[in-house]
C-alpha cells in the first residue's frame, strides 16, 4: 500500500497475520490426540487459509498442552513469524489473532531492557512483553487481538481479548479439559465438549438478537469478555479480569471547548486511520453510503498516492439502496469503486452465515456484510470500515428517540396507531406508533424498549412455561443495567451509550464484522474503535453529540468540509436488506418449510400458534421481518445442532453480481 510521504508515519515491512487460534489443556496429561487437534485447526482455516501451525507439549506429571493456529497473510511473511511462537528457550508460547498497532514502541522499550529479537513481527513483541510484564501485558497493548500464552515454567495459560472485543475468544472447562478457540465450532470438534443447548438463554436471543457475554447458546461454552483476560493454572480456572472499559460522560477537571474537541477528534481519527493503512497486501474500504464510512474513505484517500478501492452494496428497492449516496464520496475522492447488486436469491447463503456464527444471529444485515466482504476479497485482503462511529458519537436513531420528547398532545396519541393500521406495511408509521406507545416512559426504559426485537411481554407469551422464569425484564436486561452503572451519573444519554457499547457493539456489530469478513479470509479494521479516540470522545458532554433529533453533532461539524454537504444530511441506512419484502415473497418458503413445519424444533419451547400468527400478520403487511429472521435462525440452528453440522458442515459458495 503506497502512502504519501509526510502524511503519516511510514513503517518498514512487518509480519502481521490475521488468523484463528485454538487449543486445549488436558490436566490428566494423557498423550495428545492428533485427530482432534487437526480437526480444530481445519474448522478455522477460513480465518487463515494460507498456513497452519501447532505445538503439543507433553511430559511426565504435567498437563498435555495443544496450541493451534491458522494464518492469513496481511503483511510480508517469513518463517520467523510462524505461530505458535516461542521465546528463546521455548518456555513461553504465543498464538495471536489480530494486530498490535503499537508494537514498534513496545519493541524499542523492550530492546532497551535487553530483549533480543529475531523477526520484525508484533507476535514476537508480545512474547517478550509477556516475559517483562506478565499478565499485565494487556495494559500495554493497542490493537485488535485475541491471544493465548502458554507459560511452561508456571504451567499457566493466559487468554485475553482486545478492549472493545473486535476479536472473539471462546472457552469451555469441564474439570479435566480447558478448551478454547476463535470460534465455537473449533471447540465442538472436541469429543469432551458437548453440544448442549442453553435453553435458558433463548429469551435473551429473542429480545436482543444475540446472547450477551459471557454466555452463549451452548451450555458451558463461554466468551472471554471484551477488555478482559483470564488465567488457567494449577489452581484451576480463574474468573476473567477486566482491564479496560470506557466511561461515558466521565467528569473532567476541564472540558474542551467545541472547537478544541473538533481539532482533537480530527487528529485522533486521522491517526487511527493512519495506523490501519499499513499493509503490504491490497487494501480497500467498505462504503455504506453513510457518514461514518465516508469519513474513513476521505481520510484514507488523503493519505494515499493511489486510488483507494471501495465497495458498496446495492438493492433494487430504493428505500434500501445507498449506491447513489456512496457515489458522492467515490466521485469526490476518485476511488476505484465496485458495486455489489444483491437480490433475494440468498436462501443457500443463510445456512452459510449460520455456520460461520455457530449460533443464531439476529441481524439480517449479515447477508449484505458477507456478500460485500466476498466481493471485496476478490480485489483486496484488508478493508477499513465505519464500525464504531455511531457508538462513540451517538449516531443511532434509538438514542435520539429515547431522549426526544415529541410535542404532541396525549389526545392525539391515537393518530399514529390508526395510521399504522391503515398502512400496516409503512415502516415510518409503525415506528411512530412505537415511539408514541413509549412516550410515557423515561429515557432509559424507552431505550430498552426500542432496542428489543421482541418485547418482554411478547416473549412471555411466546415461550413455554419453563422458559418464562428467564423472561422477566429484570433478568433480560441484566447486562444493560450493570453497564449503566459504569456511566457517569445524571447523564441519560451516556448511560444509554455505555450500555450499548458494552452489549450491542461486541455481541452484535463486532461479531458480524469478524465472522462475515473472516468467512472469506478478509481482514476488517475499524478506525472509529481506536482506544484513544473512544476514551476521549466518551468524556465529552452530551450536547457535543446529540441535540433533539440531530445525531453525531461533533462528527458532522468536524468533517463537514471533507464530504458533500448533501451526504452530511442524509438519514442513516446501513447495509440492511429489504427482509420484510423478501419474507413476503421469495423467502417465504424457508419460513414455511422450517419454522412453520410440523416437525419444527422450536415448537418444543415456543408457541406454534403465536409464530403462525406472526407470519400471517407479516403476510398481511405488518413489518415482522426482523422477528421472523430471529425465529428462523433459531429453528435452523436447532436443526444444525441435531445433525452436528458445526463441527463438520462444508462451506457453501454464494455468488454475487459485482458491477464495477
Amino acid at each position: 500500500m503506497n502512502v504519501k510521504q509526510g502524511s503519516i508515519l511510514i513503517l518498514t515491512r512487518i509480519i502481521k497475520p490475521m488468523c484463528g487460534i485454538c487449543g486445549f489443556i488436558d490436566l490428566h496429561g494423557e498423550p495428545s490426540q492428533p485427530e482432534v487437534a487437526s480437526q480444530m485447526i481445519t474448522l478455522l482455516k477460513h480465518r487463515g487459509p494460507e498456513g497452519t501451525g501447532s505445538i503439543t507439549k507433553h511430559g511426565e506429571n504435567r498437563p498435555t498442552v495443544f496450541l493451534g493456529h491458522t494464518r492469513l497473510r496481511v503483511i510480508d511473511l517469513s518463517e520467523n513469524g510462524d505461530q505458535p511462537m516461542p521465546n528463546q528457550n521455548s518456555t513461553i508460547w504465543v498464538s495471536l489473532n489480530g494486530e498490535i498497532y503499537n508494537y514498534r514502541e513496545l519493541r524499542l522499550d523492550l530492546e532497551l531492557k535487553g530483549y533480543k529479537f529475531r523477526s520484525q513481527s508484533d507476535t514476537e513483541v508480545l512474547v517478550h512483553a509477556y516475559e517483562q510484564f506478565g499478565d499485565g501485558v494487556v495494559n500495554y497493548l493497542d490493537g485488535m487481538f485475541a491471544f493465548s500464552i502458554w507459560d511452561e515454567n508456571k504451567e499457566k495459560l493466559l487468554l485475553a481479548r482486545d478492549r472493545s472485543g473486535k476479536k472473539p475468544l471462546y472457552y469451555n472447562f469441564n474439570n479435566r479439559y480447558l478448551t478454547f478457540g476463535s470460534e465455537i465450532k473449533t471447540l465442538l470438534a472436541c469429543p469432551w465438549v458437548t453440544q448442549q443447548i442453553a435453553f435458558q438463554n433463548i429469551p435473551d436471543l429473542l429480545l436482543h438478537g444475540f446472547v450477551p457475554w459471557p454466555e452463549t447458546m451452548y451450555e458451558g461454552i463461554l466468551q472471554v469478555p471484551p477488555g478482559s483476560f483470564m488465567v488457567f493454572d494449577k489452581d484451576g480456572i480463574h474468573e476473567p479480569e477486566n482491564y479496560w472499559t470506557p466511561t461515558f460522560g466521565a467528569p473532567l477537571d476541564a472540558v474542551d471547548s467545541f472547537k478544541q474537541a473538533q481539532e482533537k477528534t480530527y487528529h485522533l481519527l486521522n491517526k487511527a486511520v493512519a495506523k490501519r493503512l499499513v499493509s503490504d497486501a491490497p487494501l480497500g474500504a467498505l462504503l455504506s453510503g453513510g457518514l461514518d464510512s465516508a469519513i474513513i474513505v476521505a481520510l484514507a484517500s488523503q493519505s494515499l498516492d493511489t486510488p483507494l478501492k471501495t465497495f458498496t452494496v446495492g438493492f433494487n428497492e430504493a428505500d434500501f439502496d445507498e449506491r447513489s449516496a456512496a457515489k458522492m464520496t467515490v466521485e469526490m475522492y476518485g476511488t476505484s469503486h465496485t458495486e455489489i447488486s444483491v437480490d433475494s436469491n440468498v436462501e443457500k447463503l443463510i445456512e452459510t452465515i449460520l455456520w460461520h456464527h455457530d449460533q443464531p444471529y439476529g441481524d439480517e444485515s449479515a447477508i449484505t456484510s458477507y456478500l460485500v466482504s466476498q466481493a471485496a476479497k476478490e480485489h483486496v485482503t484488508v478493508v477499513l470500515n465505519g464500525d464504531g462511529g455511531d457508538e462513540s458519537f451517538a449516531g443511532y436513531n434509538r438514542f435520539a428517540g429515547s431522549l426526544y420528547q415529541l410535542p404532541i398532545p396525549k389526545l392525539l396519541n391515537w393518530v399514529p396507531s390508526a395510521l399504522s393500521k391503515i398502512y400496516p406495511s409503512n415502516t415510518k408509521f409503525q415506528n411512530l406508533k412505537k415511539f408514541m406507545e413509549n412516550s410515557s416512559y423515561d429515557a432509559w426504559q424507552r431505550y430498552l424498549n426500542f432496542s428489543s426485537i421482541f418485547s418482554v411481554h411478547e416473549i412471555e407469551e411466546l415461550v413455554s412455561k419453563e422458559l418464562r422464569a428467564y423472561s422477566s425484564e429484570e433478568s433480560l436486561f441484566t447486562s444493560e443495567t450493570e453497564a449503566r452503572k459504569r456511566a457517569a451519573r445524571n447523564s441519560p444519554l451516556h448511560e444509554i451509550m455505555q450500555a450499548h457499547y458494552e452489549t450491542v457493539l461486541p455481541d452484535a456489530l463486532l461479531v458480524k464484522a469478524d465472522r462475515m469478513s473472516m468467512a472469506v479470509g478478509l481482514e476488517a479494521r475499524s478506525p472509529f474503535l481506536d482506544t484513544a479516540l473512544v476514551e476521549y470522545v466518551a468524556t465529552l458532554p452530551e450536547s457535543y453529540k446529540l441535540k433533539g433529533r440531530k445525531t453525531k453533532i461533533l462528527l458532522r461539524e468536524t468533517f463537514k468540509d471533507l464530504l458533500p454537504s448533501k451526504l452530511m444530511q442524509m438519514p442513516k441506512k446501513g447495509f440492511d436488506p429489504p427482509i420484510d419484502k423478501w419474507f413476503r415473497n421469495e423467502l417465504s418458503s424457508i419460513i414455511q418449510d422450517t419454522l412453520l413445519a410440523q416437525d419444527s424444533r422450536a415448537s418444543q419451547f415456543l408457541s406454534s400458534q403465536k409464530i403462525t400468527q406472526l407470519y400471517r400478520d407479516h403476510q398481511r403487511g405488518k413489518p415482522m421481518g426482523r422477528k421472523l429472521w430471529v425465529l428462523m435462525n433459531l429453528e435452523l440452528w436447532l436443526r444444525a445442532i441435531e445433525s452436528n453440522s458445526f463441527a463438520s458442515m462444508p462451506l457453501q459458495e454464494s455468488q454475487v453480481q459485482p458491477n464495477a
